[in-house]
């Protein structure tokens, strides 16, 4: 196995509030090796976004990284300087946010907008970075782009500033892309196509991908692995082959039983008994145990009293729960 090019350990992210500490990530621990896409997939609130800005840097007050590691390629990113972190964001590692035209720069043309991303090539001149901002919109399918690069962001549809904010995000070449919500807000078609030109530009460019989701579906289509997350933790982690023909935490079991299946009647659908936990007051024990029907059948008395760690039950799956401790 290759060394991988993304590695996180221990990752605990804190927001430091007048009520109290929100715990958004707990203790995350995953790895991304290179061509490799990972799925984080975990319902609103439980840690997925939090994640992916604390491994690219982008905390900010109240919020705090309080301990683990974040290693891209050998380089400790965990208190690393803004300097390092600058060389490497853009370049080495992009996001895709999931409201594009909240991070499109309404006055100014999307020309502009992705030739501000290829300004770290210096050999590149003004023309020369309209002609590849040309040629990047043209990679991510937006006809006519020519006239597209001229235009500015309120001129363009859902779709299509959606597809400008992943010409930013491939104009440096990046070896890891992280995705949030790629699709949120989108129609069905669109969600479709962009999913697709994704799984093309990573096939073609060999990134690593970090897709993050709440939609089991999007993760099925584009990911090689998932990691689920419930309450500021990963609590499965597994080919995604695995996680629908043999979930083995409670609360991927809900997921993956809560799906609507072909033509099925809605009231086929099994729901998550309870709540989300709230953050500031999260259980002592494990933090799915007062939802887990499984414990409750069982007579489990950890669940609620002491936090499980990760057991890896077969190759390249792990779960935390005590019913596999």
């Amino acid at each position: 196995m290759t060394e991988p090019l993304l590695s996180v350990e221990g990752l605990r992210t804190h927001f430091f509030v007048d009520d109290g500490v929100v715990k958004a990530v707990d203790g995350v621990s995953f790895a991304v090796r290179r061509g490799e896409v990972l799925g984080l997939v975990g319902e609103s609130g439980c840690g997925k976004t939090v994640t992916s800005l604390s491994v690219a840097g982008l905390i900010e007050a109240p919020g705090r990284i309080v301990g683990g590691s974040v290693r891209f390629d050998g380089t400790e990113l965990v208190g690393a300087s803004e300097r390092v972190l600058n060389s490497l964001r853009g370049p080495r590692i992009a996001m895709i946010f999931q409201q594009p035209r909240a991070c499109l720069d309404p006055v100014m043309s999307v020309g502009r907008q992705i030739g501000q991303a290829l300004k770290s090539d210096t050999s590149m001149d003004r023309a020369a970075r309209r002609r590849r901002a040309v040629e990047l919109l043209d990679r991510v399918g937006i006809s006519d782009p020519d006239r597209r690069v001229r235009e500015y962001p309120h001129q363009l549809s859902g779709g299509m500033a959606q597809r400008v904010m992943i010409a930013i995000a491939l104009a440096g070449e990046p070896d890891l892309l992280i995705a949030d919500e790629p699709t949120t807000a989108l129609d069905v078609t669109v969600q479709a196509q962009i999913l697709e030109l994704l799984r093309e530009l990573q096939s073609a460019n060999g990134m690593a991908v970090i897709l993050i989701t709440h939609d089991l579906a999007v993760v099925a289509e584009v990911a090689d692995r998932a990691a689920v997350m419930y309450a500021g933790r990963i609590v499965e982690e597994c080919a995604v082959a695995e996680l629908y023909q043999a979930p083995l935490h409670p609360y991927t079991k809900g997921l993956v039983e809560s799906r609507p299946v072909g033509d099925q009647p809605k009231s086929w659908l099994r729901a998550i008994p309870g709540s989300v936990p709230v953050p500031l007051d999260l259980p002592a024990g494990c933090s799915f145990a007062p939802r887990c029907e499984a414990r409750t059948a069982r007579g489990l008395t950890e669940c609620t009293e002491q936090p499980p760690e990760p057991v890896s039950v077969r190759d390249g799956h792990s779960v935390r729960c005590w019913l596999h401790g």
